[in-house]
């Protein structure tokens, strides 16, 4: 399907691409998984999964990065909903009206809040710094772009996107602890 999308994205803007499962594995709760490219991903996708969450009354798994290809290999924002965990209790709260109502007010409340406008740069929210070279797509660093070099700097950042600070911090590639102290 995301390959039909990525087609109709390629001559409509389309803001984001939804994908919507019913999960499995014994877990409970919603969670809605992003790629990390896209702030606009992450914005609707903790909006969706709250929104799920409070509504069913299920524990909220929140949002989590997977590199899925219905994630990674569209060509605009793309998220994807699972509601709940049809082998658990949770199918117990299985509603289809529901569940949309409560997907479509999440990705509502999304397009209403207001974060203010990104510049290119440094950006800051109640959550802390990020770093964006490409604000027009809303792009980010992640802890996947490893370490960047910023104004003579370096950063490393998290999987939300937020540049660590006052932390201690395990470099896998070159089995090193490194302390990042310092303003932005």
């Amino acid at each position: 399907m995301h390959i039909q999308a990525n087609e109709i994205a390629k001559t409509q803007d389309i803001k984001l691409y939804v994908e919507i499962h019913i999960n499995a594995g014994g877990g409970s709760g919603p969670e809605v998984l992003v790629f990390g490219k896209s702030e606009v991903a992450n914005q609707y996708a903790s909006k969706v999964s709250n929104e799920l969450s409070s509504t069913l009354n299920l524990p909220n798994r929140g949002v989590k990065t997977r590199n899925l290809i219905v994630l990674n290999k569209t060509v605009m924002p793309a998220i994807l909903v699972e509601c709940l965990f049809a082998d658990s209790d949770d199918a117990d709260k299985y509603d289809p009206e529901v569940i949309a109502r409560a997907i479509v007010n999440g990705l509502v409340s999304a397009d209403n809040s207001s974060d203010g406008e990104w510049k290119a740069g440094w950006n800051k929210n109640d959550v802390g710094w990020w770093y964006s070279p490409d604000p027009i797509n809303k792009y980010y660093y992640t802890f996947k772009n490893d370490w960047k070099e910023i104004d003579g700097e370096w950063y490393i950042f998290d999987d939300n996107g937020y540049a660590l600070q006052d932390v201690w911090y395990f470099d896998e590639s070159d089995k090193a602890w490194y302390t990042i102290i310092r303003e932005i």
